[in-house]
């Protein structure tokens, strides 16, 4: 006598997703094809699929946060859903790509304005600004600025480059006028004062002068040369 039995065998559970509710991710390295979850099946393969929305809020442009539901689903059919929210991070500081290069000026030139430019591994909109400080040379015409450039993304994380302009008074003055030979009384005695030269960086004439202890002769160039005759008493 034989009996024959038939054996059903079923599967009625669904598949596992493991997987964390909330995610951060550096934006740099988020990859929206990239699953941040796993599927398990205790009968068959099970195949996981995501749809990825982003919304509102953070400070990463375009999008920060994303809602992702993922949706995974076995050889027999059935189904399983896990929603998980990925935040995207932006820890990272921008990189300057071009900085002005120290440069020196005389006086009377324009102080340079060229700008620096930067880079940033998740903001392409870097906001860049400058701000001076002026060292006092030996005079008001000899002077160092150190400007520095600071870059700053979407997120707050900042770098910052520093150029050096030095600010110098290299040109001998120009004689504009003079007299050769200037004779003073004795009612101009003790001191007589001649104005000579001038000079590009500033509207002040220089002022030479003599007095009877120190008889005056400035050669200012080879070609010219100017003093002072005292009469006889």
């Amino acid at each position: 006598m034989t009996c024959e039995q038939l054996i059903s065998v079923q599967d009625a559970e669904a598949p596992i997703i493991e997987a964390e509710p909330f995610v951060q991710v550096r934006c740099a390295e988020f990859n929206d094809d990239e699953a941040y979850a796993t599927v398990s099946d205790g009968c068959s393969r099970a195949e996981i699929k995501f749809v990825t929305l982003p919304f509102a809020g953070g400070c990463v442009t375009p999008f920060t946060n994303f809602t992702r539901l993922y949706t995974a689903t076995d050889g027999c059919g059935n189904v399983a859903e896990f929603e998980q929210v990925i935040m995207l991070v932006d820890d990272v500081d921008p990189v300057f790509t071009f900085v002005p290069a120290d440069v020196t000026v005389e006086c009377d030139q324009p102080i340079p304005s060229e700008d620096a430019a930067a880079t940033d591994n998740c903001d392409a909109a870097v906001v860049i600004t400058s701000s001076d400080v002026i060292i006092p040379g030996i005079s008001a015409n000899d002077y160092t600025i150190e400007r520095t450039f600071t870059a700053t993304d979407h997120c707050g994380n900042t770098a910052t480059a520093v150029q050096t302009i030095s600010v110098e008074d290299t040109t001998p003055p120009v004689i504009v006028s003079y007299e050769p030979v200037i004779t003073v009384t004795a009612a101009d005695w003790p001191l007589w004062a001649v104005s000579l030269r001038s000079c590009r960086c500033t509207s002040r004439t220089a002022l030479t002068t003599a007095t009877k202890e120190s008889p005056f002769q400035v050669l200012l160039d080879p070609a010219i040369q100017a003093r002072v005759r005292f009469p006889a008493r």
